[in-house]
């Protein structure tokens, strides 16, 4: 069984229209506990909130690299996507619905080769949820999402105050990533740190901050920025 929901919205910053994004699922018997990516067409839908209808709908084919949305920013009336699935950024003009432009997101060859432990660590979790023998077409669906990579791609994306720049978050890698608004090209990128086992003793009482031996897996997801 294949689903659309509606997971993430956006509000035009002055203007009375919504923006409503599906997210596919695919499961068996209706169990939307253990589900995966949904490889079908997605959507967005234009909403008139002061008459709650639908006045434009988007949509894309199962190939469209904008699978898995998370974060979802408006700006210049442009609109800007976080595409868990797709490890990119998915850009449309609200003005004209047939256009669009794709940020890769992809981070430097040394952080991917160091993840070893965090590919391994999802392998692990999803032949744990499934059956792996009968539920190969779960798996293959969810490869043709994410362009054959283990880990999860960009859950995070906002535009900097000044407009001049992409600022994304990846979550299955861990990190920070800005990128030129107009030309698209990476100007910063920086591996968020390893979360460490802190131990404090005081009196009786012993403190414990642990994390997954395992490290990153399933880091950023939503973000805000803020100006200093």
């Amino acid at each position: 069984m294949c689903k659309n929901n509606v997971w993430h919205c956006r509000v035009h910053p002055t203007k009375p229209v919504g923006y409503a994004l599906t997210y596919s699922l695919i499961t068996d018997h209706e169990d939307w506990v253990n589900w995966s990516p949904g490889y079908v067409r997605e959507f967005i839908y234009e909403i008139d909130l002061t008459t709650a209808k639908i006045t434009r709908t988007w949509s894309s084919a199962a190939e469209f690299p904008g699978h898995l949305n998370s974060d979802v920013e408006i700006y210049d009336d442009i609109l800007y996507i976080a595409s868990g699935g797709s490890h990119g950024v998915l850009e449309i003009p609200l003005d004209r619905f047939a256009e669009f432009r794709f940020l890769e997101c992809i981070p430097r060859f040394s952080t991917r080769l160091f993840s070893l432990n965090d590919q391994i660590h999802t392998l692990l979790g999803a032949m744990a949820r499934k059956a792996t023998a009968s539920s190969t077409h779960y798996m293959l669906q969810t490869l043709q999402i994410t362009n054959w990579r283990i880990l999860d791609g960009i859950y995070a994306t906002r535009v900097s105050p000044d407009g001049k720049y992409i600022v994304t978050g990846n979550r299955g890698y861990n990190t920070i990533a800005v990128y030129d608004r107009k030309t698209f090209r990476k100007v910063y990128e920086k591996l968020l740190p390893f979360r460490k086992k802190v131990t404090a003793r005081g009196g009786y009482n012993h403190y414990h901050l642990t994390n997954s031996f395992f490290g990153y897996h399933l880091g950023v997801h939503h973000s805000e920025l803020i100006p200093r």
